[in-house]
């Protein structure tokens, strides 16, 4: 639940929001135009809600400051150079400040179609095995095409199912699909900073990585049978079941409607993921909330203006994290230099990606940013004697991110989830999704050590 904030704070943190939303779209659509714009406006959103970020977020997020603030001080030689890391950080999380007022776009404008209602509804009454699969491939599918938007937009067709463990039974199996689709989706921040940390190009590691993606849903189906998270509801007939047909068309068109700009922008523009869904939401949702609704867009806007100070929480966890992988970064020669020294750090190239795997899964449980975890395998993996290739790291590490962002209590997948449902992001990381993403890993893994004898797994190195 929200607490009541002043209007004021309110009026102020909007304006903050959107002036970093504005620029960095605008940067990256016009070249003329310096990213370095929108950074004043994402630290000054951060500054003006710091105090009403929640205790657990605030402690996280705290942790990683300070942690970071040590790195930089036993790294550099004076001021500047720690404030070029601050503003890289910043800048490197602008573009999930764009993801994350999309979303909200989308949400507040697709959530009150009864078209998505209706069809979550139908989903509702299905067998829990049957509802499980179609809101994983959904989750996988929409999400792995629009990122976090594709994510919201299957997560409304929960509709108007309140019920706690029906909830939980149509969202988890969502997300975790959505999760799976960051082993191959190229659209997933994920995926491309992974191929962007080991200089690797997409097509060398898609096929692998839609197998494991898919094996990942395959897993959620499975262990469906045995969650306890499935509703308890009775059987339902046939012919007591709403009709498919007339919400489902609706539901496509929107996907059709979202989908297609996004990937034309994304294609034919080469803009990056981010903005061409930032570009498209907001169009989208206010046509769609007009004709939909017939209600004028101003109502649509009002209530974004009160609710966008309420993702103080995400952004300035994912703030944190980006300065402590920007601090960790300048350290790393010094932390390889410690690996090299130990015992058995030279590994074979079946062996390294799976440990990769196992090893960044548990570093983001404990809340280590998936993000630090790429950004320092990518930074140092030339000089390691490892023999993996580069594109079994590459998948290795887009794994990571997948699998991270279901079971890290900070991620933005799990921050989504947790105000979907109300509850905790720890309790849903660690207590609904940890034996999952373990039995995951230990998939992904095996699947890995599989493939490394293929060609182009061979384990040359480069």
């Amino acid at each position: 639940m929200h607490s009541a904030i002043p209007a004021q704070g309110l009026r102020v943190s909007t304006v903050f929001f959107t002036g970093a939303y504005v620029f960095t779209v605008l940067a990256a659509v016009f070249p003329w135009i310096p990213e370095g714009i929108a950074v004043p406006f994402l630290a000054a959103f951060v500054a003006a809600e710091l105090l009403r970020v929640r205790a657990l977020p605030m402690m996280v997020g705290c942790a990683y400051l300070l942690v970071s603030v040590v790195l930089l001080a036993l790294g550099t030689q004076g001021v500047w150079p720690s404030f070029l890391s601050l503003w890289t950080a910043i800048r490197k999380t602008l573009p999930l400040l764009v993801l994350f007022g999309a979303v909200l776009w989308l949400q507040k404008s697709l959530a009150q179609d009864r078209a998505f209602g209706g069809l979550g509804n139908v989903l509702a009454r299905l067998r829990p095995g049957t509802r499980t699969l179609a809101m994983s491939l959904g989750g996988h599918f929409i999400g792995g095409l629009l990122n976090m938007a594709g994510l919201q937009l299957v997560l409304s067709l929960r509709g108007s199912s309140t019920e706690a463990g029906l909830a939980r039974a149509m969202t988890l199996p969502t997300a975790r699909g959505f999760s799976a689709a960051g082993c191959w989706s190229p659209f997933m921040i994920g995926m491309a900073a992974a191929l962007t940390a080991l200089s690797t190009r997409w097509g060398e590691v898609a096929a692998v990585g839609l197998f494991i993606g898919l094996s990942l849903v395959a897993l959620t189906w499975l262990w469906s049978f045995a969650s306890t998270t499935q509703s308890p509801l009775a059987a339902v007939s046939e012919s007591d079941t709403p009709p498919l047909a007339p919400p489902l068309f609706v539901v496509l068109a929107a996907i059709v409607l979202v989908g297609t700009p996004v990937l034309l922008l994304h294609e034919l523009a080469s803009l990056a993921m981010p903005v061409a869904i930032g570009l498209t939401a907001p169009i989208v949702a206010l046509l769609w909330y007009r004709v939909r609704t017939g209600r004028r867009s101003y109502a649509l806007r009002s209530e974004l203006y009160f609710e966008v100070p309420y993702l103080r929480n995400e952004m300035f966890v994912l703030l944190s994290a980006n300065l402590f992988a920007v601090a960790l970064l300048g350290h790393a020669p010094q932390i390889l230099g410690w690996l090299e020294a130990q015992a058995g750090v030279a590994l074979d190239a079946a062996a390294t990606p799976a440990i990769l795997v196992l090893v960044g899964t548990m570093l983001a449980a404990v809340g280590i940013h998936p993000i630090a975890f790429i950004t320092f395998i990518g930074g140092t993996f030339p000089a390691t004697p490892v023999e993996a290739s580069r594109a079994l790291v590459a998948l290795a590490l887009a794994v990571v991110w997948g699998l991270g962002t279901m079971v890290s209590p900070i991620s933005a997948v799990n921050m989504i989830i947790a105000r979907s449902l109300g509850e905790s992001t720890f309790r849903i990381a660690w207590l609904y999704n940890g034996a999952f993403v373990a039995a995951a890993a230990c998939l992904a893994a095996a699947i890995l050590v599989l493939v490394s004898g293929f060609p182009g797994f061979s384990g040359e190195g480069t």
